[in-house]
């Protein structure tokens, strides 16, 4: 499977899924079948507030759960290290560092196409990000899609090349652009 399957291809099918599912939703919420608790917390996150707001967790705490999770993932021990990042997600799904992290974790286990996801998520939320650019471009050709990883690895020259990166991204993405091209030509 490719890692863009299933993924809305345009702002119009993310507006049709969710025109699809509010009536359900809306249904389920009003129906009687959750606490007053609850409600009031969807209702919250209906406002944009995200779990770890509701709850009071500071973001000094959420910092220390992410540098537990970063030492684990240094250290090898991925699930350990995921398990922490998926709460941390569910704490607060719109910070970046996150979901990149559970990208590298996915990639270190060998699953490119979970990887790849996580890293297009991540990029919606930090899309100057040239680490991300990579790491999708990596997963692309772990995955057999040489021709999206030539692509993502040339948009990330082209935001280095625009500031945005270091000299030694450009010199590992610039080998791995070559890498890919090569692949190209050799099908």
């Amino acid at each position: 499977m490719a890692i863009m399957d299933g993924l809305p291809g345009s702002q119009n099918d993310t507006m049709a899924a969710h025109t699809a599912m509010s009536p359900l939703f809306t249904e389920w919420s009003e129906g009687g079948d959750i606490s007053p608790r609850v409600k009031s917390i969807i209702d919250l996150m209906g406002e944009g507030m995200s779990l770890a707001q509701i709850h009071g967790i500071t973001r000094r705490q959420l910092d220390a759960l992410f540098i537990e999770a970063s030492r684990l993932l240094q250290a090898g021990k991925t699930g350990s290290a995921r398990d922490i990042l998926v709460r941390l997600f569910q704490l607060d799904p719109l910070t970046a560092r996150t979901l990149y992290a559970l990208g590298l974790c996915a990639q270190v286990e060998g699953d490119p196409e979970t990887a790849g996801r996580l890293y297009i998520h991540f990029l919606g939320l930090d899309a100057t990000n040239v680490d991300g650019y990579l790491r999708l471009a990596e997963c692309f050709l772990a995955n057999g899609e040489v021709q999206h990883a030539a692509d993502t690895f040339d948009t990330a020259l082209a935001l280095a090349g625009a500031g945005h990166g270091t000299a030694a991204q450009i010199d590992y993405g610039t080998r791995m652009a070559t890498i890919a091209r090569e692949r190209l030509a050799s099908h």
